[in-house]
């Protein structure tokens, strides 16, 4: 499968998608969502004690590709006031190698490990997985065909 995030969900789906999919990937750690609006850098966080792990969601045309990275230097500024011990970044969009290396160059420190990149490839692959079939029936929107 290769879902149409970005026209299929809306912006607050997307988060919460995103949500349940850390929390399937990171069992045991748990983590909340936060109604919209300014989010001060923060769309998802685990609330634990001796850490601070936020993770920032971003829902893009993909056609914007280049937008994504201006975007993302003012999460940066944003990031850097927070201090997370761990910042993962959801993004709807397929991720080159070459725009991958410079988001984990850019959040140097903050994102850990590629794999805290969580793009619309790896989306697509993990909601292919078993554990993560009962998201499929709660976003059935995502199958509806793309009629573009």
């Amino acid at each position: 499968n290769n879902f149409d995030f970005y026209n299929l969900l809306f912006p607050t789906e997307f988060e919460t998608l995103c949500m349940h999919i850390l929390e399937i990937r990171e069992n045991p750690l748990k983590f909340r969502t936060y109604r919209r609006g300014r989010d001060g850098g923060i769309d998802i966080k685990a609330p634990i004690q001796n850490k601070k792990i936020i993770g920032q969601c971003k829902l893009y045309s993909p056609q914007n590709e280049r937008g994504l990275i201006s975007n993302l230097k003012k999460e940066l500024l944003k990031c850097k006031k927070l201090k997370p011990d761990r910042y993962i970044l959801c993004i709807n969009i397929h991720l080159t190698v070459s725009l991958s290396k410079e988001i984990l160059e850019l959040f140097k420190g903050y994102i850990i490990c590629e794999e805290d990149i969580i793009d619309g490839r790896k989306l697509n692959e993990y909601l292919e997985k078993p554990e993560y079939d009962y998201l499929i029936k709660m976003y059935s929107k995502l199958l509806v065909p793309n009629l573009k």
